[in-house]
């Protein structure tokens, strides 16, 4: 599953309160336009549901 098929299957911003701007930024491949430390953070959120 790519993270396109995996962003519309899963409700993302429901299950870690990531907030819709920041989900765009990051489906869009905008990282510079997030904080490091929070594009960081947000990673390893969406790693633990893609695992799961």
């Amino acid at each position: 599953m790519n993270a396109d098929e995996f962003f519309e299957n899963h409700s993302i911003d429901e299950k870690t309160k990531i907030s819709p701007i920041s989900l765009r930024f990051i489906k869009n491949r905008e990282f510079d336009k997030l904080p490091r430390v929070k594009f960081i953070g947000f990673v390893r959120l969406i790693e633990l549901i893609w695992v799961n």
